[in-house]
């Protein structure tokens, strides 16, 4: 009788964290799109002085902040590629 491989529950267990990833990061996408983390930016005399990636003034009863609270990891990574890469056509280039 064959011995079984002990890879296969890791190789599952490595695609449902994948795939639970993907969820969490179209997720963030939808809710972007929706408007309900937004990212804004204020400039004086023609320089950034803030960056932020937070909720919307969303009149849901606080669902938008519940939304931006669970998503705050990828929020500060969008927070950071915009402060690294200053893409183009951002007021802060």
């Amino acid at each position: 009788m064959p011995l079984k491989s002990r890879r296969k529950p890791k190789r599952w267990l490595l695609l449902g964290l994948g795939t639970l990833l993907v969820v969490y990061c179209l997720g963030y996408g939808y809710y972007r799109k929706k408007k309900w983390i937004v990212h804004y930016t204020a400039s004086a005399d023609g320089k950034c002085t803030f960056h932020n990636v937070d909720s919307a003034d969303v009149k849901m009863g606080g669902a938008a902040d519940t939304v931006a609270a669970f998503y705050t990891p990828l929020r500060y990574v969008e927070l950071a590629f915009w402060k690294i890469t200053k893409p183009e056509g951002s007021r802060c280039a």
